[in-house]
């Protein structure tokens, strides 16, 4: 289906004027972020705005606590700006500021909501009481100490309840919205219009926002599918008190917890442009994706460390150029608050070396074989490409090192996460570079994708980046396509900020190679937000496809060879037995005029689907395949058929 901007343009502002009484009932396409005890994962999933509706707890006009106070004024004009656009799309707003009903009594958005008192409903929620855990939460410790009401202001403020209104910044749309504080009627209103998402944002997510009778526990309670809008939200916490953090820590921390125990989260970033919303007082922060490993599993997680805990150590000396890359490094990150060191080994690392607020530490250079040693529990990471290895003998042999270093529990990033550009390569690796974009878990290729590059480039002479977007609309490391040699691209409906797209584009027009995978065919097509745009014509125009849906997947698909292609480079060492794919027929007909097609799928439903083709658009070498199901990772015709697309489109395999 076809999806639209989640914020306004002149043009819809115009039609929505003129046809006002026209439901919008386009999907929109969220990203939720979830964890495990070990681990963070990302799924995008397309909702429908009928059965979506937003709920604002507490954004009361005044708190006892100034701070609270002065973080609701600031937050209040992003927030407002997030339910226009949910609004407009058909998404339900429900205010709920509590104890502040009397300001609305009599307007339709309160009468609507006094519409609703179902019995089975009150029940459940018995009196509105506010809940205090759920079964997953049982003896999970709670991640901060809010005994003293969370008031981190100095002198503390005095308590009580001044609140009167939600602050007024919030607009209230009484044609459409609806004011509630009671768990009943927002229950019940959820029930009768079979509402089936629910977005939870607002003050305070530690108490109110959990807690409330129409709070994240009892929604979860109700069999709703609901998430927390993590950067709509703040926490009463006082970083006086225990686990000793700043505010806004303290805020994350909260948030990991509800991440693990109780549902997942989403940004405002889906519904506007832009970056997250935070607050003034909350520091720029290191944005570094992570690269981990856990048995055969590579994991690429974002992280945001503030530069005033972390602490970046040089082991000298290291190699040549890269002396220059890391001096640009700690240039940078010393401007941003981050402790830099040179320390002449890592044997005498921890609380001697680094200043006390340290909480992450970051290696570079020439590190010995005990920076596996953490005795004092900091977060401990490398730059995989500015360490120099003591005992790698060439590049092979360090990106083994780097890989082993990973295993035993220490992860890495590259140094574009703070400098951008291209990751450091020593001037010996003549290697062509194979750049793959993956981003969503549609198909498993945020986790299988990684680790069968990673195999190509351990036995063939290539050398691979994964640009990451760990399911949202922007790719860590981008300008390394300014370097590579052949683009692969596996992920689905994704609308990238423009100046990604433009590089993208500029890529695919500069002759160099590009293969895609599966849903590559409708990759640039997904929710557009401002500042971020689609690139319908990528399969018609570049791959040469015509993708216009896909077959049962519980049938799954039979590929064949063309026979007398057997000897080309496409199918080299691929067998020629028809075998079965757990994937679905993708319907691919007509390709282009100039396409070379190797491979075609069948099932019941459609026989003799293009599969697997070539071409050239301009000068650019264009190879795709609709494989790409999970299951397909595994089986060996599908690993010889991808590499050898990718060889072709750097020209290695001719």
């Amino acid at each position: 289906m076809r999806q639209f901007p989640l914020t306004f343009y002149p043009l819809i502002l115009i039609l929505s004027a003129i046809f006002s009484q026209t439901a919008f009932a386009e999907n929109v396409q969220v990203t939720l972020r979830g964890r495990t005890e070990d681990s963070v994962s990302v799924k995008m999933e397309d909702w429908n705005p009928a059965e979506t509706a937003m709920i604002i707890c507490d954004m009361w006009n005044e708190h006892w606590c100034k701070g609270a106070t002065a973080r609701v004024a600031e937050m209040a004009p992003r927030m407002n700006e997030v339910l226009k656009a949910a609004r407009f799309h058909g998404v339900t707003i429900i205010h709920a500021p509590s104890s502040c009903m009397a300001p609305y009594e009599n307007t339709p958005a309160r009468e609507r909501a006094k519409q609703y008192n179902d019995p089975e409903v009150a029940k459940f929620l018995n009196g509105e009481a506010w809940n205090r855990g759920l079964p997953s939460e049982k003896e999970k410790p709670w991640p901060i100490n809010q005994d003293d009401g969370g008031c981190d202001c100095n002198p503390k403020c005095n308590g009580g309840s001044p609140w009167k209104s939600q602050i007024a910044t919030l607009e209230i749309d009484n044609d459409k919205d609806l004011v509630s504080d009671k768990g009943v009627e927002i229950g019940s209103f959820l029930k009768a219009k079979g509402i089936k998402n629910v977005i939870l944002m607002g003050v305070h997510t530690n108490m109110c926002v959990i807690g409330r009778p129409f709070g994240l526990r009892n929604m979860v309670k109700q069999g709703k599918n609901v998430v927390l809008m993590r950067d709509m939200t703040d926490t009463m916490y006082n970083s006086k008190s225990r686990p000793y953090v700043s505010h806004f820590q303290g805020t994350d921390l909260i948030i990991e917890y509800i991440e693990k125990y109780v549902c997942p989260t989403i940004l405002s970033t889906d519904f506007l442009a832009g970056q997250p919303f935070r607050f003034q007082e909350n520091p720029a922060m290191l944005d570094l994706q992570l690269r981990s490993r856990k048995d055969d599993a590579i994991q690429y997680k974002t992280v945001h460390w503030n530069p005033k805990e972390t602490s970046f150590l040089f082991v000298p000396p290291a190699a040549g150029k890269m002396d220059v890359r890391i001096k640009a490094l700690l240039d940078t990150v010393k401007e941003q608050g981050a402790e830099v060191l040179n320390v002449p080994t890592l044997g005498i690392l921890m609380s001697r070396n680094v200043r006390a607020s340290t909480k992450n530490v970051v290696i570079l250079g020439c590190p010995l074989a005990n920076i596996i040693v953490n005795p004092e529990g900091k977060n401990f990471v490398i730059v995989r490409d500015l360490v120099n290895i003591p005992g790698a003998g060439n590049y092979r042999d360090h990106e083994k090192a780097v890989i082993e270093l990973e295993k035993t529990g220490i992860p890495s990033f590259s140094s574009v996460d703070i400098l951008g550009g291209q990751a450091f390569r020593f001037p010996e690796d003549k290697r062509p570079h194979v750049a793959v974009m993956v981003s969503d878990d549609h198909y498993k290729a945020d986790v299988w994708m990684p680790a069968l590059v990673e195999k190509f480039q351990n036995e063939n002479d290539l050398y691979f980046t994964v640009l990451h977007g760990e399911g949202g609309a922007v790719f860590h490391g981008i300008d390394e396509l300014e370097t590579a040699d052949s683009l692969v691209i596996f992920f689905r409906r994704i609308a990238l900020r423009k100046d990604q797209l433009e590089k993208v584009k500029k890529y695919v027009e500069s002759g160099r190679g590009v293969v895609g995978l599966r849903t590559a065919s409708h990759a640039f097509s997904g929710s557009v937000v401002p500042g971020h745009e689609n690139w319908n014509a990528f399969d018609h125009d570049v791959l040469g496809g015509n993708y216009h849906g896909h077959g049962k997947d519980e049938i799954g698909s039979e590929i064949s060879n063309i026979v007398e292609l057997a000897d080309s480079p496409i199918l080299k060492g691929v067998p020629s037995e028809t075998w079965h794919s757990t994937g679905s027929v993708y319907f691919t007909d007509p390709v282009a005029d100039n396409a070379t097609v190797y491979q075609y799928a069948s099932s019941p439903e459609r026989k003799n689907m293009p599969l697997t083709w070539t071409r050239r658009h301009g000068k650019t070498r264009v190879a795709f395949t609709a494989l790409g199901h999970w299951d397909d990772a595994a089986v060996p015709a599908f690993q010889q058929l991808y590499l050898n697309l990718i060889l072709w489109s750097i020209e290695k395999s001719e």
